[in-house]
Formats: C-alpha cells, sequence, structure tokens
C-alpha cells in the first residue's frame, strides 16, 4: 500500500481532494464567522503594531546608551583621568645644568658644588 499511495501523491490526486477540502470548508464560513475573523486579524495587527513601537522605543534607548557612554569615557573621562593621575612637572629653572637626561639624578645640592666647580675651573 506504501507505494501506491506514494504514487497518488506524484500523480497530484492527493492534492487535488485537499484543494477540494480547503475550498468545501471556505464555502462552508458563515458571514458572521468570517466578520469576527476579520476583526481578529485586525485586533492582531493593532497589538503588533504596539508590540513593535515598544520594542522600537526601548531599541533606541539601548542604543542610545550604548552610543553615548563609550563617547563620555574616551572623550570626557579619559582626559579628566590622565590630568589628575599626572605627575607633578616642577622644575627649577635655573639649576638645570646639574639635571642629567639619563642616569641616575642628582641632587639639588650636588648639582649646584658641580656647577661652581665647573665655573672656578673655566
Amino acid at each position: 500500500m506504501g507505494h501506491f499511495d506514494r504514487l497518488k501523491k506524484y500523480n497530484g490526486k492527493d492534492r487535488e481532494e485537499k484543494k477540494d477540502k480547503k475550498e468545501t470548508k471556505k464555502e462552508t464560513r458563515t458571514a458572521a464567522e468570517l466578520e469576527e475573523e476579520r476583526r481578529r486579524k485586525e485586533e492582531e495587527e493593532k497589538e503588533e503594531e504596539e508590540l513593535e513601537k515598544e520594542c522600537e522605543k526601548w531599541c533606541s534607548i539601548v542604543c542610545k546608551i550604548l552610543i553615548v557612554v563609550p563617547i563620555l569615557v574616551t572623550y570626557v573621562l579619559m582626559p579628566l583621568r590622565e590630568l589628575v593621575l599626572r605627575p607633578d612637572m616642577a622644575i627649577d629653572m635655573p639649576n638645570l645644568s646639574g639635571v642629567r637626561a639619563v642616569g641616575c639624578p642628582v641632587r639639588k645640592e650636588q648639582a649646584e658644588d658641580k656647577c661652581q666647580n665647573a665655573c672656578q675651573q673655566g
């Protein structure tokens, strides 16, 4: 029997029977049932539109947050952090002759002594 069922499907007889059944079901609906189905579809469409509006509202809020927060962090908070954590850069300008660019730092007193020694020798 399995082979014959397959042949019916291939020949399209099964499809034709399904179409005939659907057509008879459509014809048997009354006007009240059709009106009820139309109202139900309209209500579903309204609910779907409301849900879409709410979803759009929340998505826009989330997108704004995801865009604004990184901008604030990058362009406002990071420069402020740099300013707060930056070390003091106070340098005594008259005593620059004893400061070394590379190597161990020289104390202020040692720099003054070296400067005076260099001036006396020179």
